[in-house]
C-alpha cells in the first residue's frame, strides 16, 4: 500500500484539490467532512485510492479519536504519514455582521479542531514518522 493522508474539510475546494493531488501521486486519501454529499462526490472520484470517506466534527474530539484510529488501522503499519488539517472558517463581511454564535464556533473550528486533530493524531503519525500541515 502507498502512503496515506488523512484531510479535514476534504468537500471543500482546498480540500477536494489536495485530495485530488495526493491521489493522483498514488497516496491512499482518507477524506473527511460535515458535507456528505461532497464527501460522497469526492470519492466516488477518487476511486481506489480512496482509503476512507468520514462524516467528521473536528470539534468532537470522540469522533475524531475514532476516525483516525479507523483510518490508521486500515494500512498496512497502522500509521499515518501525514495529515492535513484543512478544516477552517472564513467570513469577508464586516465583524459586527455575523452573530456571536458565529464567531465563536469559527474560534472552535478554526483552533480547537486543529488542536483535536493534530493532538489525536500524534500516536499515528509518530509511527510512520508523519507529519502536519495546517492549511
Amino acid at each position: 500500500m502507498g502512503k496515506l493522508i488523512f484531510i479535514t474539510d476534504a468537500a471543500g475546494r482546498i480540500g477536494q484539490a489536495t485530495a485530488r493531488r495526493f491521489s493522483r501521486a498514488g497516496w491512499r486519501v482518507a477524506i473527511s467532512d460535515v458535507h456528505l454529499d461532497g464527501l460522497n462526490s469526492l470519492g466516488a472520484e477518487l476511486g481506489p485510492n480512496l482509503a476512507a470517506s468520514v462524516l467528521l466534527d473536528v470539534n468532537d474530539s470522540e469522533a475524531v479519536v475514532a476516525s483516525l484510529k479507523s483510518v490508521a488501522d486500515s494500512s498496512d503499519a497502522g500509521c499515518l504519514d501525514l495529515l492535513a488539517n484543512n478544516a477552517g472558517l472564513a467570513y469577508i463581511e464586516p465583524f459586527q455582521g455575523r452573530p456571536l454564535a458565529f464567531h465563536n464556533l469559527l474560534v472552535s473550528v478554526n483552533t480547537q479542531g486543529v488542536l483535536n486533530c493534530t493532538y489525536l493524531a500524534y500516536p499515528h503519525l509518530k509511527a510512520a514518522c508523519g507529519q502536519v500541515v495546517n492549511l
